[in-house]
């Protein structure tokens, strides 16, 4: 894991981008999803998540954020528990977590 900005430059003249919340026409009658996909995570007693925060899925695993014990838990696409980021300072493991994402096959927070 690492820090996505990280030795990362922003160019010069980064834009600011205004939304007006009175502007109607962005809004729509559609539901957000036509269809989504139900997969029931495996709970075993490492892997017991409480009040979650995000959820992420990429590099065929998902990714799920509890803040309850402020880690990653890491499942396969079908729900199977594959393992945890834990505290700490060593290799697979963070100092603390509060919210993350999927970006160039690495997890960033």
């Amino acid at each position: 894991m690492y820090s996505c900005s990280s030795g990362e430059k922003h160019p010069d003249g980064i834009e600011d981008i205004f939304v007006s919340l009175e502007d109607k026409s962005l809004t729509t009658d559609k539901p957000a999803f036509e269809t989504f996909d139900y997969v029931k995570l495996e709970m075993t007693s490492e892997s017991v998540i409480g009040d979650v925060s995000k959820v992420v899925i990429g590099n065929e695993r998902i990714y799920v954020l509890s803040l309850i014990d402020p880690r990653i838990f890491i499942f396969s696409l079908d729900g199977k528990y594959i393992n945890s980021l834990k505290r700490g300072n060593g290799p697979g493991e963070v100092l603390f977590v509060s919210d993350f994402e999927y970006r160039n096959n690495n997890l960033c927070s």
